[in-house]
This record gives structure tokens, C-alpha cells and sequence, in this order.
């Protein structure tokens, strides 16, 4: 289990390389196409748009955290942990990682360069994690989301479990 404690978080990450870049590769392509104006014109507001690329992410993601779930409790990797609440983490953490995929898509115009380097400057904000594992007693940077969520796994979930 001490093998799990160091590595549930990284695996959570690499979990969503993917689904980033393509999420983010949709928006950039969807503004280099300019569909966005086009929908525009035709009358659909900017938040309509925003909540439809909010809710597509998110049904892709959920079933992601759903079928995670899966594998976690039925595999027995979490034993005393309650189902609901390490769900909701997930869920949380995913909804959080769409919010990024947003804010990520503002700084490309390319469709392919945004997805080659969302993905990379998605694990590069997970690396303030090793550094506040190494350095816990002296660090505060678990403000960033992808450090507090790879700091809650080892830190509130996994001691339940016996660690």
C-alpha cells in the first residue's frame, strides 16, 4: 500500500492526459474553424456554447470516473474508503480539470499545437506535487488544483485504508 500512497496520483493524471487534449483540441479547432461566429450569427449566445462544450466534457469524463470507481472498488485497491465520497472526488477533480481545459484553450489558435501542448503542460502543473511530498512541512502550493488533488489521495483517502 505504501507503493499505492506514491503512485495513486500520477496514475490519476496520466488517467486524464487524454481527455485534456482533445477537449482542448475541440474548442481550438471549433475557434479555428470559426463555428463559434457562425453559431453566433445564428443566434446561440456565448454561454450556450460554453455550457454545451462544459456538459459534452463532463459526460465524457464522469464515465471515466465511473468506470475508475469500478476498478478501484471491485478490485479491492480501496477497502474501507466510502464509494460515494471518492466519487464525488473524482467528480470534483474532473470538473476542475474541464475549468483548466477552458482556461488552457484561450492561449492556442492551432488545433494541433494546443493538443500536444495541453497535455504537457497538464502534468507539468501535477510536478508541484513531488516537491510539496518531499517538502511538506515547508510548502503551501497545494492551492494548485492538480497538486491538491494528488495531495488529498495520499494524504485523506488512503490512510483510511489502513496506511
Amino acid at each position: 500500500m505504501i507503493i499505492l500512497n506514491r503512485c495513486f496520483p500520477i496514475f490519476m493524471v496520466l488517467a486524464w492526459i487524454y481527455s485534456v487534449s482533445m477537449t482542448v483540441k475541440g474548442i481550438v479547432l471549433e475557434k479555428e474553424l470559426r463555428l463559434k461566429e457562425t453559431l453566433k450569427n445564428q443566434g446561440v449566445s456565448n454561454a450556450v456554447i460554453w455550457c454545451t462544450w462544459f456538459l459534452d466534457s463532463f459526460s465524457i469524463m464522469s464515465m471515466s470516473v465511473f468506470l475508475l470507481m469500478i476498478f478501484i472498488m471491485h478490485g479491492r485497491i480501496l477497502h474501507y474508503s466510502n464509494p460515494f465520497i471518492i466519487f464525488l472526488f473524482l467528480l470534483t477533480f474532473s470538473t476542475a480539470t474541464i475549468m483548466q481545459c477552458f482556461l488552457l484553450s484561450t492561449f492556442f489558435s492551432k488545433a494541433s499545437l494546443a493538443a500536444a501542448c495541453s497535455g504537457v503542460i497538464y502534468f507539468t502543473l501535477y510536478l508541484p506535487h513531488i516537491l510539496c511530498f518531499a517538502w511538506q512541512d515547508r510548502m503551501t502550493a497545494e492551492l494548485k488544483k492538480a497538486v491538491v488533488r494528488a495531495w488529498g489521495s495520499p494524504r485523506h483517502v488512503l490512510p483510511l485504508e489502513g496506511l
